[in-house]
């Protein structure tokens, strides 16, 4: 639970640290262009809590988003959710699922 937590921040701080820096703005300015991006994410059981927790942190809203977590107990329903547009990403997924997800619908 640490290392996946460990990751999400190790990320998200790696992805601030790859952005662009922006030309100083006045107060006013900063409050037009400080937009956060909302994500929608579906997860399921304690892993939904883990998100939660994620959505909170200081360092989750620096980075501009906006984290909405949806519990589901079906990793069938988590993929269709996303493959209909109901969620944006989903926190379970390996490759080799993906892929005999996508054969078999």
């Amino acid at each position: 639970m640490k290392k996946l937590l460990g990751l999400v921040l190790g990320l998200t701080v790696g992805l601030t640290g790859c952005s662009k820096p922006e030309a100083p703005a006045t107060d006013a300015a900063k409050n037009d262009t400080a937009k956060e991006q909302t994500v929608v994410m579906a997860s399921t059981g304690s892993d939904a809590d883990i998100w939660r927790f994620i959505a909170t942190l200081p360092e989750t809203k620096q980075a501009g988003i906006k984290l909405e977590v949806k519990n589901f107990t079906d990793y069938v329903a988590m993929n269709t959710a996303v493959a209909n547009k109901e969620v944006d990403i989903n926190a379970f997924q390996s490759y080799a699922y993906l892929v005999a997800f996508n054969a078999s619908n």
